[in-house]
Formats: C-alpha cells, structure tokens, sequence
C-alpha cells in the first residue's frame, strides 16, 4: 500500500509526500515547526511526532498514532491530509473516504501512479523555466526529443521525455505544481525509453499540403486533445505506435483524459477527478 500525506494549508501548501510499505518518511517543511515521521509497515501507516510543537490528528492530540485515509493532521497554520491508496483489481487506486472527491490534483497522481505499465511525461521546456529545473535537479531518466546542434542550442524551450515512476519526487511535483498549466502529456508504454523517444521524434516536423514543414506540438495538451479525435484508424495506430494511453488534463482541469486505440478510431475516457474514479465516463471520439 501507499501512503500520500497532502500539505492543503501552511508554508509547504501543494506538496505531497508518498509512503511505501516498509518505508519512512519524515515530513519537515521548512518555516513550519512541523516534525512528522510516517511509517508504513505491514499494510498500517503510523504517524509520530517529533517535534516539540503540538499537532493534533483529527481534533486529538497527536503523540504516536494509526492513520487512515481522511485523518487530518494540524500544527500551527498548516494542514495535512492522509490518502491511503491500495492496488485493486486492474491497479486501479481507489479513494477510500468521499471527503477527498475534490482534491483533483490526487486524483490525477492517482490515476497515473496507478498504472501496471511505465509511465512517461512528455514535457514542453518553454511553457515556464521550472520545467528544465525539475528534470535537472530529477533522478529519472529524460533527454530532449531534439538531437545534435537543436538539442543544445534549443534546450531551454524543448520538448523533453522523461520517465516518471509512481514514486518519483517528479511525478509528485508536476502534478502538484504544473496540472492545468499545459506543461505537457503522460504516456503509458511497456517499451523501453529509446524506443518511445525514437517513436515521438518522428512527430516534430509535419509538412502542410503546400509542403512547408512545420513543427508540431504534439507534446501540448491544447494541442492533442484536440488532434487526437481527428484522426483515422490508420492514422491512430502511427501516432500511438507502442503507446497504450496518453493521458492529460482536459480544458477543464478537474477532468482527466484518457486516449487509448480503438478500430474506430480513439476512443477518449473522461475521469472527473473531483467524483469518484469508477464513475468515469466513456465516449468514442
């Protein structure tokens, strides 16, 4: 099982930290006076409190407790939230307490730590300077989409892949910072990350009927959601490729897409993240 414990209020709002069974977590943000350490061990989250200050779980003060999803932890003018989240059925992370249908952004985590095959993001470098910064200071596996002189000279504004594991501090803070800023796309693949980026590269130039080539900002979430329910069968399996979903935030952001194959075409499953993930609807496209 995983543990998730949400900053909602206090100096360390919007960030989120993921417990693994048979791991600790301390979780310390700066300027709080916060001193938590989250244990998971045997399926059960513990929570202890090492600091001197007072924190109270779910009204009570906290000294060495059990949590559970819902519980709440708060100490001076910050509020945490616990998520548990447990594999089911097709790995599917269920939410266990309806008071968390509106908190999107984990739902969104959710969705996509959940996932049985590799997930990676597809990220546009010039939609803000954060996103190079994060894959830098990242220990996942990414590299720009251009090659030779472009990757260089353009690094600052390129389209970069990088592999996301579920408990990568990268999948964390993109989507705690970045859901709804259009910073870029997820893809499930089962294939290696040299294939995948082999794959996209060969989406970066389109040329027009008059033969102009242009790029194509394929890696942009305004941009495929919009293509993607466009294309033919044929042109489907091309874009996907060894591709099984590519996921990302609808123009509402409470809403997240799902494009997977169909012989029809794409078929587009909407997840609204602020309802329960299981009453997600289904619409070919």
């Amino acid at each position: 099982m995983r543990l998730v414990i949400e900053a909602v209020r206090g100096p360390s709002a919007g960030e989120l930290w993921a417990v693994e069974e048979g791991e600790t977590v301390l979780i310390e943000p700066r300027s709080s006076g916060v001193r938590l350490a989250i244990t998971v061990s045997r399926g059960v989250p513990q929570a202890t409190n090492l600091a001197d200050q007072q924190v109270f779980l779910n009204g009570s003060p906290l000294f060495r407790a059990e949590i559970h999803s819902g519980d709440q932890f708060i100490a001076a003018s910050s509020l945490f939230r616990a998520y548990a989240l447990t594999a089911a059925g097709d790995a599917v992370f269920e939410r266990a307490v309806d008071r968390f249908r509106s908190d999107s952004r984990l739902r969104a985590y959710a969705a996509l730590a959940s996932q049985t095959e590799p997930v990676y993001a597809l990220l546009d470098a010039a939609r803000d300077d954060r996103v190079l910064r994060m894959l830098r200071s990242s220990a996942v596996q990414y590299r720009s989409l251009y090659d030779g002189a472009s990757e260089r000279e353009l690094a600052d504004v390129a389209p970069y892949l990088a592999c996301v594991p579920p408990d990568s501090e990268l999948l964390r803070q993109l989507v705690s910072e970045a859901w709804g800023e259009g910073w870029g796309v997820y893809v499930s693949c089962a294939e290696p990350f040299g294939r995948l980026r082999s794959h996209f590269r060969r989406f970066l130039l389109v040329e027009t009927e008059d033969r102009r080539q242009l790029y194509f900002r394929f890696y942009d979430p305004r941009v495929l959601r919009s293509f993607l329910p466009t294309c033919t069968p044929e042109e489907v399996q091309f874009i996907f490729g060894p591709v099984s979903s590519f996921w990302m935030e609808d123009s509402d952001p409470s809403v997240l897409l799902r494009f997977s194959p169909h012989e029809l075409g794409c078929r587009c499953d909407q997840l609204p993240l602020e309802i329960a993930l299981e009453t997600s609807g289904q619409k070919p496209c």
